[in-house]
């Protein structure tokens, strides 16, 4: 035994972003001081294969490491890791202190490979099961944080929920001033050091899978520096407008389009949103559908189902995959073609047009004296709103 501390970094993986997934790795292994861990790299091939040594290393930008062991985690009253070399696996098992999953998106970062590690009875570090498929899944997130107060604090503001508003900020400031108090050299480091507002150590930004605001600019324009005025007045424009629109999805008794506003504003205005970010599709499509079924009582009813109907398939061919049709740009000053950038920016072109549909119905229905069909829901406990009503104009 050497004393130091065994790391199994996980890296690689099934989900789209295998390749952020390796840069990852290279920056955390890079980070851990050889004096006091002895890293044991772990790669996964985009089919599920776990990897032996050799190769595993080759995933790596060289020189990430100097030597490994390459292991398959093993379940029973021995568990661990088995380590494998070329011929596969050996009669011993390698001791591992603790596993560091580096996966981004499923088969990775939503619980799935905590199961197995827990499975087999390996120390990890990060969230468990439960908090690892919550965070993945943003839909059921929103909706366990919405059962516990818990929505997006400017929202809740400008709604004139202040209650509401303090429960959540107070939440927050607790999850930062606990750490700061157990840990205030990291905490310092990670909110004052520059960590926090740096987008850099999450991978390639410029990756066709960042579908943000920033993400499309780096692509069009090929630099940070080209990029960031920009970012900042498109960042502005964006989150101010966003904010006035949902406000006012809100005061017009509609608190579905709020929320969905909310959504499509954070994920364009964020430095990073990697694509399956964006389940937020999946309750706007059940929106469109709901309103292509059962639509407000406008003259022009029928138009207004092919609208909604219209809607909802662009939006299902948009968020089909389309955007990996393109090639990525790997490094900085790759600058993207015309077509290239229009499909590989779908997601975000779809959300500033899903934005400008839902100000548009809401013009609409204003000029009309109509109010816009959304599943309505009911305030503070009392009863749920009739479709079609407001509370205020």
């Amino acid at each position: 035994m050497t004393g130091k501390l065994r790391v199994a970094v996980i890296f690689g993986g099934r989900s789209a972003e295998h390749e952020i997934s390796l840069q990852s790795a290279a920056s955390v292994i890079a980070a851990l001081d050889p004096a006091r861990f002895e890293v044991v790299p772990l790669a996964i091939t985009r089919q599920g294969h776990w990897l032996p040594p050799g190769e595993s290393l080759a995933l790596l930008p060289a020189g990430a490491l100097a030597s490994s062991h390459a292991l398959a985690p093993v379940s029973g009253p021995a568990a661990g890791l088995l380590a494998l070399d070329g011929a596969g696996p050996s009669a011993d098992r390698l001791a591992v202190d603790v596993v560091f999953p580096v996966l981004h998106g499923p088969w990775g970062e939503d619980g799935t490979v905590q199961g197995l590690l827990e499975l087999c009875d390996l120390p990890y570090v990060g969230s468990g099961v439960l908090g690892s498929a919550l965070g993945m899944d943003k839909a059921v997130q929103k909706d366990l944080l919405s059962r516990h107060g818990l929505p997006v604090v400017d929202y809740l503001l400008l709604t004139r929920r202040f209650r509401a508003a303090a429960v959540a900020s107070g939440t927050f400031a607790v999850t930062v001033l606990v750490p700061f108090a157990a840990m205030p050299r990291a905490s310092r480091l990670y909110w004052l050091g520059g960590l926090f507002l740096n987008p850099k150590r999450l991978g390639n930004v410029h990756y066709v899978g960042n579908q943000s605001l920033y993400g499309a600019l780096l692509r069009l324009l090929g630099s940070a520096a080209a990029a960031r005025p920009y970012q900042l007045l498109a960042d502005v424009l964006i989150g101010l407008g966003g904010l006035a629109l949902a406000t006012w999805a809100y005061r017009r008794g509609q608190e579905m389009a709020g929320v969905l506003v909310c959504a499509l504003t954070g994920l364009l205005v964020s430095p990073v949103s990697w694509s399956h970010h964006w389940v937020w599709i999946a309750p706007m499509l059940v929106a469109l559908t709901d309103f292509a079924t059962r639509p407000p009582s406008l003259a022009a009813a029928v138009r207004w189902r092919r609208r909604c109907w219209l809607c909802a398939a662009a939006a299902a061919v948009v968020f089909s995959g389309l955007i990996w049709a393109v090639p990525s740009p790997a490094v900085q000053g790759y600058v993207m073609t015309v077509p290239q950038q229009l499909i590989g920016d779908l997601y975000v072109l779809a959300g500033l047009a899903g934005l400008g549909v839902i100000a548009a119905l809401m013009v609409s229905a204003r000029r009309g004296d109509q109010r816009l069909v959304m599943p309505a829901v009911a305030r503070d406990g009392g009863e749920p709103l009739e479709p079609g009503l407001a509370a205020q104009p």
